[in-house]
Order: structure tokens, then sequence, then C-alpha cells
């Protein structure tokens, strides 16, 4: 193997998404950056993407296929990741695509600057659109001090709902495979929401470098937005992967003696509160959610061993998202009724306005 070109090992988990697929393959299999090996991870699907996967792989030994019953997104990175054989690891998501130049100029960066992580730039990719995700700090290098005063001290938020510096997603990323290894402990496998944090953040915590890729349209990671995508869905394992992710976020914390680094660990807590918001949006999105269900949700986020509780007007949440706070955390029965009923109605209101057009 050619030191100049490393192997760079592409995951790809793969579930239901035959209408993309076909696309996310031929803006991987003509890249212009060719010394990679595809590592398709079926995850139990039920459609053709299967078939789809399979047919290309008949014409390119670059690509493998795994196939497993469905165990979700983490399980299906960690079999992955298990197999690969690069020096490097790529993580896309099978209805995302990126752009001809995207491998090349991501191991570029890292020969060129020797850093510990590469990210991309990012497109919102809505119909066929590329929509710039401008990213809210520059792109070049940044060597360890710097990383840490203007992207460490702020990675997670700036007391913003979820207001990420960097996307904490595994996602338009090129990272060592050691440093996945080291942190794949903090990332329950049976979760369903977080799992990319789990890994991500821990990493940001490792590395004393970093280079962010200047846009020149040919590098460019499209995100797909559908309505359809497991984020937008209910997720009847949604509360259980919170409490599960943020207890290992704060074990990870503690094992890279991050919890006295300044701002940092008020930010893990101002994220585990917007998940917690998050998992009330969430049960009523089930179509068979009773006031009692989601009640019991809201006490057993009050009684979570973590033990956080939130300080209302020292965050920038927006209005609503501070009442929903401030009822999981304060509320009585009766509020908790009341905001049931209206958030049941503004999901079904919503849901209306956005239906489906992918």
């Amino acid at each position: 193997m050619n030191d100049n070109e490393p192997l760079v090992s592409i995951i790809l988990p793969v579930y239901n998404v035959e209408k993309y697929l076909s696309e996310c393959l031929d803006s991987i299999c003509f890249q212009t950056y060719k010394n990679f090996e595809l590592i398709i991870v079926d995850d139990g699907s039920t459609d053709n993407s299967y078939k789809i996967c399979k047919k290309y792989a008949e014409k390119d030994s670059r690509l493998k296929i795994i196939q497993q019953k469905n165990s979700g997104p983490a399980k299906a990175v960690m079999s992955g990741f298990n197999v690969s054989r690069g020096k490097y690891i790529c993580f896309i998501d099978s209805d995302d695509a990126i752009e001809k130049n995207y491998l090349r100029d991501l191991v570029k960066a890292q020969i060129d600057f020797n850093v510990d992580l590469v990210i991309s730039q990012v497109c919102n990719y809505i119909h066929g659109n590329k929509i710039m995700n401008d990213l809210d700090v520059a792109d070049g290098y940044f060597a360890e001090e710097e990383y840490k005063d203007k992207i460490l001290s702020k990675i997670l938020s700036d007391g913003k709902f979820q207001s990420r510096l960097l996307p904490i997603s595994r996602w338009g990323k090129l990272i060592s495979r050691d440093l996945i290894a080291k942190n794949f402990k903090y990332v329950d496998e049976y979760s369903t929401y977080g799992e990319d944090l789990n890994l991500i953040l821990p990493i940001f915590l490792d590395i004393k470098s970093i280079y962010i890729l200047t846009n020149n349209q040919t590098n460019r990671y499209l995100y797909r937005i559908r309505a359809t995508s497991l984020i937008n869905a209910y997720d009847p394992n949604r509360w259980n992967s919170v409490k599960s992710g943020y207890k290992r976020l704060y074990l990870a914390f503690k094992d890279k003696n991050a919890l006295n680094i300044s701002n940092l660990f008020d930010q893990l807590k101002l994220d585990y509160f917007s998940a917690a918001v998050q998992c009330c949006t969430n049960e009523v999105k089930n179509p068979t959610s009773t006031y009692k269900h989601f009640k019991k949700v809201i006490y057993e986020i009050r009684e979570d061993t973590l033990g956080w509780k939130p300080k209302i007007k020292k965050n920038k949440f927006n209005i609503a998202k501070n009442k929903i706070l401030s009822m999981i955390y304060y509320g009585n029965n009766i509020s908790i009724y009341n905001y049931y009923i209206m958030l049941k109605i503004a999901y079904k209101v919503k849901k209306k306005i956005t239906r489906e057009k992918d």
C-alpha cells in the first residue's frame, strides 16, 4: 500500500433506502480517490436495498456486504468497523451522498497537516437542491491551543437548543481507526438516538488538532433532508437511549478529565436537557400514546440518577422549549396534562402541513 494513499474504510449502514441507495453508491464508487473499501451493512432491510447493493458489489471488488438482522444503526456501524481494514474510517448514511473529490480532499488534508481529525463542509440536500450548511467556525487548520480555545470550548452549545458548533455526527469526517476503537465503549449498541454523539464527542475530547475543509463545491457531504427519516419518526426507545447515552458521556468526561474544563460540562448538561425536551415531543408522535404513558416518561426523567436540574433562566432555549423543560422538571399533573394535549395538537397540525414530499 502506498503511504501517500492510505486505505480508507467507508462504512455504510443500510436499512430500507432503495429510493436513494443507487445515488449514494454511485457517489462513492466514482470518487477520484480510489484506494478505499466500502463495507455495506444491510441491517435487515425488507425492501430491495440488499439486491441493489449486491448488484454493485458484483461489479466492484472494493465493496463488501454484511447482512444482519435489524439491530439499529449503532450495531450496524460496529459490525462494519469490526471487519474494516483501513487506517482511516469514513461513515456515510445510505440516503446521503458525497461529491467526487470528498475522499481525495479529506485524505490530502490529513497527510498535509498530520491532524487527528478532518471535517468536510456539509450541504443540506433537499429534493436534489444543495443548500450550504455554513459552519460557525472558519475552515483551515487548528493546532492544539487554538482548537481548545475556538472549537472544544463551545463544541456542544452556546446556551441555545442543541446549537452545536460543528456537526456531532459520524458522517462528514475522516477519523483514524485507533480513535474509533478507543471510544466505541461509550456507545450503547442498542441505542436508537444519540449514538453518533456518544462516539464523536469523546473523540473531540481526545484530539489535539483538526482540519476543516475549504468548500470547493466538489468535496462536500450531501446530507439529505427527508420527513420520513428515523430522526423524524416516533422512536419507542428514545428515553432509554437518552438515559443510557448521557450516563456513558458522563463517564467519558470523567475518564478524560473533562469535568473541570471550563463551561464544557455545563454544555453537556444543556445538551441532556435538550434531549429531554425531545423525549417529550417524541412521545406525542406515538399513534397509540396516552397521557398516562406521557406522564410516566416525565417522572422517569425527573428521577434519572444523573440528578441534573436545569436552570431555566440560564439558557437561551426559545420560549416554547423552555416551557416544556419547566413542565418536565417542575410541572404538576395538571400542567403535564395540559402540555400533553397542546403538544399532541401541535404535532398533528405540523404533520398535516409537512406531509411527506419525498
